[in-house]
């Protein structure tokens, strides 16, 4: 059994290993297709860049040797042109401040006449006892020896100011149109001096994505951009062993004959593509020409500059060591769990269905609890979105509502609000919903059949960021309640309105009472004038008395019942102290 058992396992090691070497040469040849495709698509869009970026700048040059003050100079050389075409040279710079560094007119001899520099992304035109003589400059001499209608572009080195090399280092480049008099003779240039960032700056890391190592080339073979800042502008600095030829000499003999190779040597692989000066000549500028530094040597058939990738062999092999690395931890694992995997799945699938059934009795004991309990249990809920409804509702609602379960699910307006409470009854699910905090109502609700009843709801808010909110609650019919607290309140105003007539009743009648008694007295005949008098003047008091009743009625605080007669109780309208203690007086005749 332990002999079949490590057979198997030697078999499955051997299985794994061919499966794993498979795996490992198919994802090293794809990634290097991946790399190879990738790095080509790139340097394609590089060329295309630039080439697009030196048609913007030609374009430009053109321009400024077109300008109508700049024509007349070249024509007459007067210098009554300089300011206009200072002002005309200025305002161009001040649109163009990203791209230029210097823009310059110079005369036949090589004299600055007019310059502007970029100081800080600001156009600063230079005094005049600070122009330079540039007649010793190689490309001024180029710009001399060309043709009406050729744009001269020269190399991209670092900016020189006085005969040194300007700190901190600024790449720079030429673009200049020659100018000639009436009489065909060259009569200066308009120069360009173009920041060299904008072609380099695509070889920053941050904008080389593909992976590996970028190189930007001469014609000459001199670094210009590299990985390496050692490696970079050896030829300003006389740095002969800094070029292509030390580095990657195999590849530069190739390259002398091919521009464009895509080659896997043992370091790596290698993909160059260049921009040529037939791709320069080639733009469609009319009869204009571009005319290159490289032309002037007699080496126009090779490249401006070569851009060059490369992929170190460790970083084409990386990710199929890492694919490796994890399929090699997988594949333990598998066959450690291929022993223990029956069991797990044994176990897995009787904890499944216990968990099932649990979940399924569960559920039935809170359906029926949910059922049972007086009123509509529900989970309502309001969407990110502002949508709202009811996710689950009990049967409660039919005796609530009038309406199924299932049907206020699919349709939440089915819970009619009564017209009289809608307003409320936002405002108070809007406050919940605004300050999180649980909500509760009372209020009526009108049923399909049209009945009116009254109910009360409690709710607590659950709120869910991506999702929205959620309410568990419970609605009550307290219609009956409602109805008897409505009765007790007519009984009770009723009451007290009885009271209150009993009050003014008994109150009223004993001065009336009097009255009438002292009246009687003086319609008698046969009594004495003073016994008139006397009652005259009770009958003023006892009106006194009915006025100071009204006064008490409407001063009236509150509201002590005592016995009055059969059972019934009146209202109390004596304060504490007595504000008349004669007033109980005088019964006709009382004081006779």
């Amino acid at each position: 059994m332990n002999a079949r058992l490590t057979i198997a396992i030697l078999l499955s090691a051997v299985v794994i290993a061919a499966v794993y070497g498979f795996l490992f040469h198919s994802k090293y040849r794809r990634d290097l297709d991946l790399y190879t495709v990738r790095v080509e698509q790139n340097l394609s869009a590089l060329e295309r860049s630039y080439k697009a970026k030196l048609d913007e700048i030609e374009g430009d040059a053109m321009f400024l040797a077109r300008l109508p003050s700049v024509r007349e100079y070249s024509r007459s050389r007067s210098t009554v042109h300089y300011p206009e075409i200072a002002q005309a040279l200025e305002a161009f710079f001040h649109t163009h401040v990203d791209l230029y560094h210097h823009i310059r007119l110079v005369d036949a001899d090589g004299m600055e006449r007019i310059r502007f520099n970029n100081i800080d992304n600001r156009v600063v035109a230079v005094p005049a006892n600070e122009l330079q003589d540039k007649s010793d400059r190689y490309y001024y001499n180029r710009l001399k020896s060309l043709r009406s209608h050729q744009i001269y572009l020269s190399r991209i080195d670092l900016n020189m100011e006085q005969g040194e090399i300007k700190e901190p280092h600024i790449p720079v480049f030429r673009v200049g149109i020659p100018l000639f008099d009436r009489q065909n003779r060259f009569a200066g240039a308009v120069l360009l001096n173009v920041k060299g960032h904008r072609l380099l700056r695509d070889f920053e890391p941050s904008a080389w994505t593909t992976g590996g190592r970028l190189y930007f080339v001469n014609r000459e073979g001199y670094f210009l951009e590299a990985p390496e800042d050692t490696l970079e502008w050896g030829f300003m600095f006389g740095r002969d062993d800094h070029t292509m030829v030390d580095v990657f000499p195999e590849l530069w003999e190739r390259l002398q004959h091919n521009p464009s190779i895509t080659q896997l040597t043992e370091k790596g692989l290698f993909v160059t593509h260049a921009v040529t000066s037939d791709e320069i000549m080639s733009a469609p500028y009319g009869r204009w020409h571009t005319i290159h530094e490289g032309m002037f040597a007699g080496e126009n058939s090779r490249p401006l500059w070569s851009l060059v990738a490369f992929v170190p062999q460790r970083e084409l092999y990386a990710g199929a060591w890492n694919d490796l690395y994890n399929q090699l931890w997988i594949g333990v694992l598998l066959l450690l769990g291929l022993t223990v995997l029956y069991a797990f799945l044994h176990q897995a699938r009787e904890n499944r269905r216990r968990a099932v059934e649990e979940l399924a009795i569960s559920e039935e004991r809170f359906r029926t609890l949910a059922n049972n309990v007086p009123g509509m249990v529900f989970r309502g809920y309001q969407t990110a979105a502002g949508r709202r409804g009811f996710s689950w509702v009990s049967v409660g609602s039919r005796e609530l509502l009038g309406v199924e379960p299932e049907e206020l699910v699919e349709d939440w307006t089915l819970f009619r609000v009564h017209p009289e409470d809608l307003e409320g009854w936002r405002e108070a699910l809007a406050h919940a919903l605004e300050h999180g905090e649980d909500w509760q109502y009372k209020g009526r609700l009108v049923r399909p059949d049209g009945e009116v009843r009254w109910w009360q709801g409690v709710a607590k808010l659950m709120v869910h960021s991506d999702r929205g909110m959620e309410f568990d609650g419970i609605l009550f019919d307290i219609t009956e309640e409602q109805r008897a607290e409505e009765l007790q309140a007519k009984a009770d105003k009723l009451e007290v309105a009885t009271s209150m007539a009993a009050t003014i009743a008994h109150e009223f009648n004993n001065p009336l009472a009097i009255m009438q008694g002292n009246l009687d007295l003086m319609q008698f005949r046969g009594k004495q004038v003073v016994a008139q008098e006397k009652a005259c003047d009770t009958i003023g008091r006892q009106i006194a008395r009915m006025r100071d009743l009204v006064d008490k009625l409407l001063e009236i605080e509150d509201i002590k019942a005592v016995d009055y007669a059969a059972g019934m109780k009146i209202l109390s309208l004596h304060r504490e102290e007595k504000d008349n203690p004669a007033a109980d007086d005088s019964l006709p005749g009382g004081e006779d």
